[in-house]
């Protein structure tokens, strides 16, 4: 029998965990998980698959998977799957986990790039862009 997929948590690089800190200090979102949940849809409406993960990136922070999905956890774990299988990758537990967190990592990056975003209403205009 397969083994389910699963994702213990989402584990977060130096560079993102200062991402956040900017993100929250611009739009005033103080939780990580809504940041990180935006992060990762903005990484998943690029065509382009993320960069690879740094071996090297030292993990900082880490969300339990049920803390950053809330009742989105099925939802997620399917754009997900459905993204790995577009870009032909593996579907195990590995690259599922590496694959939350680059795309949540890269959307981070997007997000803090952009320097208009300065209030919560921005930051939405983002996601609907």
């Amino acid at each position: 029998m397969a083994e389910a997929l699963k994702i213990e948590s989402l584990k977060l690089s130096e560079r993102s965990s200062i991402e956040i800190s900017t993100i929250k200090r611009n739009t005033k979102i103080e939780t990580m998980n809504v940041i990180c949940r935006w992060a990762l849809t903005v990484s998943l409406s690029s065509d382009l698959p993320p960069p690879p993960l740094a071996k090297e990136d030292k993990i900082l922070r880490e969300i339990d998977w049920k803390i950053f999905a809330g009742d989105y956890e099925h939802l997620i774990l399917a754009l997900l799957k459905s993204r790995m299988v577009q870009e032909k990758l593996s579907i195990d537990n590995e690259t599922l986990n590496d694959q939350l967190r680059a795309h949540v990592q890269r959307g981070l990056s997007l997000i803090a790039s952009q320097k208009h975003i300065r209030s919560i209403a921005d930051f939405a205009e983002l996601g609907l862009a």
